[in-house]
Formats: structure tokens, C-alpha cells, sequence
């Protein structure tokens, strides 16, 4: 039998006010692609797309049933930052996880938000020893 996942809470997070970015002190604004590339420095697992306008990272579990897990911790998190990725499962266990902040005018980037999403995600502990999550 699996072990339940346990949402984690990043330090930022205001209790009772999870939802309001400037609580967090967090900017939903569009960083510039010369920003987002530099910042992508300190987030090895997380790939910059070539437009600047998204960051995306793989999992591959285990089971299917750990992915879905994984994924159930996943939107709780963002269910709680009201900020959402885009969330593929495939049928190898693999999950790729896809965020991106619309901006002004149509536009679509990266922004202070999505990276500390993507350390939220990080955090997430899922399964034993028996079915480990790998991020590539």
C-alpha cells in the first residue's frame, strides 16, 4: 500500500490567505526573457521554453496510481496559490508539469509566481521507497 502525499507548505504562504499573491509578496508581472533565462539558473530541473513564455519539468513514477497522487498533490497547491500549471500524464507514468502566467495584452510568460510554484512542487513528497517519483 502507498504512502498518502503530504501537501507541503512553502514558508510564504499567510495562513488563511493563500490566494492573495500580495500576501505572499509574490508579483504575477512577466518577467523579460533575459530575466526568466538568468533565473532559470537556479531551477536545473525546470526547462525554459524557447519563446521564454512557459517553464516546464518531467516526473516519471512508479505506478500510475503514485502519478495521480502526485498530480492530486499538485492542483491542491495550486488550488491554494490560485495559479495553475498545465498538467500532462501519459501513459509511461510520466507527468510534465507546465507553468506560465498570462500577462497584459494577450501576452504569456513566466512570472515571480510560477517559480515558487515550481519550488512548491519541488517539495512534494510522494510514496516509499517502493515507488519513487523521479524528476528528469
Amino acid at each position: 500500500m502507498e504512502t498518502p502525499v503530504q501537501v507541503v507548505e512553502p514558508e510564504a504562504v499567510v495562513e488563511g490567505d493563500a490566494n492573495n499573491t500580495k500576501a505572499l509578496d509574490v508579483s504575477r508581472e512577466l518577467l523579460a526573457a533575459d530575466a526568466a533565462r538568468a533565473a532559470m539558473y537556479d531551477w536545473p530541473n525546470w526547462c525554459l521554453s524557447d519563446d521564454c513564455t512557459s517553464m516546464s519539468r518531467r516526473v516519471v513514477t512508479e505506478s500510475y496510481v503514485s502519478a495521480v497522487a502526485f498530480i492530486h498533490a499538485v492542483t491542491e497547491m495550486a488550488s491554494e496559490h490560485g495559479h495553475y500549471p498545465d498538467i500532462v500524464l501519459a501513459r509511461d507514468k510520466t507527468i510534465t508539469l507546465t507553468l506560465s502566467t498570462d500577462g497584459s495584452h494577450g501576452r504569456r510568460g513566466v512570472s515571480e509566481l510560477d517559480f515558487l510554484l515550481a519550488e512548491c512542487f519541488d517539495q512534494i513528497p510522494l510514496g516509499n521507497a517502493a515507488t519513487p517519483v523521479i524528476f528528469i
